[in-house]
């Protein structure tokens, strides 16, 4: 999905899937709430599992607004990076400071077809960024062009081969 928006920028959104594998992690919360009940024997079965519906429910739609508010561009120089609902953030990423940029392909990701684009800036700590979770596809031509443009190249230049 994108849209246009301001100064004519490809505003392009997460993956769809996004909210279902980011409530998956609370779904090990809930697993071991339960374990932790199923091993004391008690009889409160009833509200263990409405607790876990409850944090299954609230980890959806956190998931689901975080999709909602999050977006990125990549305008040639720099990728941006907008999201918050309370809290704008804005982050610009200059592709010349751009020192790795690692797809990540968690478990639960990796079953749905998605990764993680984690990106660190020379110089700057905490300064890089993460788009959480794109396609896997989108996600390495994404890696390709953002190394193509840090490097100076054609941004339709492909990644080179893997060499074992």
């Amino acid at each position: 999905m994108s849209n246009s928006g301001a100064g004519g920028l490809n505003w392009q959104r997460l993956n769809p899937w996004t909210p279902v594998v980011l409530g998956g992690r609370a779904l090990v919360i809930v697993a071991l709430l339960g374990s932790e009940e199923a091993s004391r024997g008690t009889s409160s079965r009833e509200v263990t599992i409405y607790i876990g519906i409850a944090i299954l429910a609230a980890a959806l739609v956190i998931g689901v607004v975080r999709w909602l508010v999050t977006k990125w561009a990549l305008d040639g120089v720099t990728l941006r990076i907008e999201t918050g609902l309370f809290r704008r953030d804005a982050r610009q990423l200059p592709l010349v400071r751009i020192q790795a940029v690692d797809v990540v392909r968690p478990f639960l990701a990796r079953v749905f077809g998605l990764a993680e684009l984690r990106i660190r800036l020379a110089g700057g700590g905490k300064s890089g960024g993460r788009l959480t979770y794109l396609s896997e596809a989108a996600a390495v031509d994404l890696r390709a062009r953002l190394m193509a443009g840090h490097h100076g190249l054609d941004m339709a230049t492909p990644e080179p081969a893997e060499r074992p």
